[in-house]
């Protein structure tokens, strides 16, 4: 009844020839992997998916494909994963109001691909996507949905969690120690530096050992990235809001004053650094939020 109703409710969200369209693609690409028909890799076959896939069906398509994961043969769960990955960025992630957009929503049908894989072979994907350091924030949200999904009780899930884990600690501890700047490229994308923070929530030394790292890595140079980082999105009836809250200072361990110094240092060079320098600027005149109409995602090179 659940997978019926989550299919009814994507056909009322979308046009029906447009449903249809879409559940055919995407019953044609589980049938193959059922089968074992596949001429190319999970991979190659996700890519040619995704690239006959209009961003603005993104939602609703990962929305379908997730009533099919359950019918992936176990030896395919963690490839299929793997391919979802490794697309992750090319997946849309706009904002959606009461609603997860279809990158998190792609994320969590990562998660639940491991957990219904065999621990010995997440080890390898989990080694894999601690690779890709840009998307640190990614791995902790796996993470989450493998803590805090009910059907994931079972010991083996427990055990696959863990391991996805561990890798995560491991990597993020190697990126504080050896001073592994997360704003260069090809480390950085916005909001990423909480999936690297997020790591060290249960370690007594927090706050020193991400103050000291973020002193060793602040720079001018990217400045508008940091700010970037400060600024929170949402989304109501009045259209976009961004804003700086004060606390967000002390979680991302700089303050106004490194700011405005390396301000004076590097104006605004494109329209990016722009948009966030005016949002930081309406924050210092006391302005709580900044509207927009559409949405600003302020990005600059994906890995």
């Amino acid at each position: 009844m659940g997978v019926l109703s989550g299919r009814i409710d994507l056909y009322f969200s979308c046009g029906v020839n447009e449903f249809l369209v879409l559940a055919s693609k995407t019953q044609e690409f589980i049938r193959l992997i059922k089968s074992k028909e596949l001429v190319v890799s999970i991979e190659k076959s996700f890519n040619d998916l995704l690239s006959r896939i209009k961003v603005d069906e993104h939602k609703v398509w990962i929305e379908g494909l997730q009533q099919y994961l359950d019918e992936v043969p176990q030896e395919y769960t963690v490839e299929l994963a793997l391919a979802i990955w490794k697309n992750l960025t090319d997946i849309d992630d706009s904002k959606q109001f009461f609603a997860i957009n279809a990158r998190d929503r792609a994320v969590y049908l990562i998660s639940i691909l491991i957990g219904n894989s065999e621990s010995y072979k997440v080890m390898e994907f989990a080694k894999t996507i601690c690779r890709d350091l840009c998307k640190l924030r990614y791995i902790n949200e796996i993470i989450y949905w493998l803590d805090s999904t009910d059907a994931y009780e079972s010991e083996r899930v427990k055990e696959i969690r863990n391991v996805v884990h561990k890798s995560y600690l491991n990597c993020c501890r190697e990126i504080i120690n050896a001073r592994i700047n997360m704003y260069d490229e090809p480390n950085y994308r916005p909001h990423n530096i909480w999936g690297l923070f997020s790591a060290f929530n249960d370690d007594v030394n927090k706050d020193e050992l991400l103050s000291a790292y973020m002193k060793d890595v602040f720079s001018s140079r990217n400045v508008y990235r940091y700010i970037g980082d400060l600024i929170s999105t949402s989304i109501g009836s009045a259209g976009y809001g961004y804003q700086i809250e004060d606390r967000s200072f002390n979680s991302l361990y700089i303050d106004e004053k490194m700011i405005d110094e390396a301000l004076l240092e590097i104006s605004p060079q494109t329209e990016s650094e722009q948009f966030v320098f005016n949002v930081y600027q309406k924050y210092k005149n006391g302005e709580k939020i900044f509207l927009g109409e559409v949405e600003y995602i302020f990005r600059q090179k994906w890995c």
